[in-house]
């Protein structure tokens, strides 16, 4: 099991004093409250709104820099220096590519410049790309439905489809959605080179009972080394009623890690490097626990490394970064319900093999239900290369985060959405980044194009 190294104390408590000491109230530390819940769609149905109206600036109206050393690096005055990231000041946009009903969840698939959207009604479609013999791009939308599941979708504020993926080979789709029952339901299609998934093939791979109708998680995804990685939220109510995000005899509150190939009349088989093979009463496809709500995580497609954005309670919400060279969260306790952020939370208990933070930000300014996130790893943004996006759900802001040997330095971006409409990023075969609005847009993230000269 991971435990807390020496480092990443330093980091937490560093992330803490940084934030405190900023002059700027951008991702002011707030005093922290154990009641009430998030507002949203990705947060909570059982949510105090906490959503008033705020500005997105600091207040001389500029975009702050949020820098959190993660190591000291002291030239002798007591001064901190960092590294430039030179992407803080690079103006980007999103440029539209198609509009559907509500979507949720945006993949790409091997084999393919083909593009997939999931949408929350439980309906999947295809956006069409090709490229000519000089490299011209060419979209089109598939007015055909690849699957459509919208009979056996539930439909709650928090349920539906929540993620789709693919196999490395790109012949097997993965779909993640709550049922009709609410239960959290994990099956397998085949698809081949098809353009739609053959519903023949259907094969339930997972069925995890859900308790209440909010916090299922339901990302998805499959690791370099062909597992499939399942998100689950702690199963709902306010600061976890159940203590589900410590407990390991239960699915809920955890990573699983499966292997989607049948063993036996088994619908998937248990990887051997599972942490919690061998421990008495644990669940054994447990890769991580502690988390609450898992809006999204990610495997940097370059790095291996692990990026787990976790919806808080009230105060705070996280991005946890877990390295490839340190066994990308094998075994990792992320703190919930005894802590929210780098803050304890409920009972209080200390636990010692909490991995805190990478870096967590408050619900100042209206701010409540972070969105996660991928890290770019395209050509179009060069300067980009290595930022993890995110964004919150409530404000709409979308954040580059950038993690170096030197400190994690954290900026607002040049792309503002509308309140309550970020639900998703995705990444291309080509490591471009896009971004999914609940309000119908898939848009893909560009340099912002200079002002034509209007003489």
């Amino acid at each position: 099991m991971i435990t807390n190294t020496p480092s990443l104390r330093w980091l937490a408590g560093l992330a803490v004093l940084s934030l405190f000491a900023t002059s700027c109230s951008y991702f002011e530390i707030k005093e922290q409250s154990s009641s009430g819940d998030d507002v949203l769609a990705g947060a909570d149905d059982d949510a105090a709104d906490t959503t008033s109206t705020s500005d997105v600036t600091d207040n001389d109206g500029e975009q702050p820099t949020v820098v959190v050393p993660a190591r000291p690096i002291d030239d002798g005055t007591g001064d901190v220096e960092l590294d430039p990231a030179i992407w803080i000041d690079v103006d980007i946009s999103l440029e539209l590519i198609a509009e559907y009903e509500e979507p949720i969840a945006f993949e790409s698939r091997s084999g393919t410049d083909d593009l997939y959207v999931a949408q929350k009604n439980g309906v999947i479609r295809r956006i069409n790309r090709r490229y000519t013999s000089n490299g011209t791009e060419r979209i089109s939308t598939d007015t055909r439905v690849v699957l459509d599941l919208s009979e056996q979708v539930s439909t709650g504020e928090e349920q539906g489809l929540l993620d789709i993926e693919f196999s490395l080979d790109g012949r097997k789709l993965y779909v993640s959605y709550t049922d009709l029952n609410g239960d959290s339901v994990v099956v397998e299609y085949s698809i081949d080179r098809a353009t739609r998934a053959n519903v023949e093939t259907a094969r339930e791979l997972l069925r995890v009972p859900q308790p209440n109708g909010n916090h299922n998680g339901g990302a998805i995804e499959i690791g370099d080394d062909g597992f499939l990685y399942i998100a689950l939220g702690d199963g709902g109510g306010s600061g976890d009623p159940g203590g589900n995000g410590q407990d390991l005899s239960t699915a809920l509150g955890s990573i699983l890690r499966i292997d989607p190939f049948p063993v036996g009349e088994q619908p998937y088989g248990v990887p051997d490097g599972n942490p919690f093979l061998e421990q008495v009463g644990a669940d054994e496809r447990i890769w991580l626990y502690g988390v609450r709500n898992p809006w999204r995580f990610s495997f940097d497609s370059l790095t291996g490394d692990l990026w787990v954005a976790d919806v808080g309670q009230n105060s705070f919400e996280e991005v946890t970064l877990l390295k490839a060279s340190e066994e990308f969260g094998r075994g990792a306790n992320l703190g919930w319900n005894a802590y929210e952020g780098f803050e304890s939370f409920g009972s209080g208990v200390e636990l010692a093999n909490h991995i805190a933070p990478t870096y967590a930000y408050s619900h100042d300014q209206g701010r409540c239900s972070i969105t996660g996130g991928h890290v770019y790893r395209g050509e179009t943004l060069p300067l980009f290369n290595g930022v993890f996006f995110f964004g919150d759900y409530c404000t709409g802001e979308v954040f580059g985060l950038e993690y170096t040997s030197q400190g994690i330095v954290v900026r607002p971006l040049t792309i503002q959405l509308g309140r309550e409409d970020l639900v998703s990023f995705g990444i291309d075969e080509l490591g471009e980044m896009w971004v999914v609005q609940r309000s119908g847009a898939v848009s893909r993230v560009i340099p912002t194009p200079a002002e034509e000269d209007a003489g």
